[in-house]
């Protein structure tokens, strides 16, 4: 291999080295976040939903909306 590429890869390591304790904290730090978030949520959620269907949608009828039934 060339020497630019093991210059390169110096430079890179080096760099890496300089800033270890930015590389490292997060990775120590950001599971006991992950962990306390989950902790502290609650276990059971409530949700709610709105379907609205205008009545003049043309597939009301195959659904069984407004305009449907043995007489229309």
């Amino acid at each position: 291999m060339p020497v630019q590429f093991y210059y390169n890869l110096y430079l890179i390591l080096f760099a890496a080295w300089r800033r270890r304790y930015l590389l490292v904290i997060p990775v120590l730090v950001m599971p006991l976040v992950g962990g306390a978030i989950g902790w502290l949520t609650p276990k059971e959620y409530e949700s709610r939903t709105t379907f609205m269907v205008p009545q003049d949608a043309p597939l009301c009828a195959r659904w069984g909306g407004a305009g449907s039934g043995p007489g229309q």
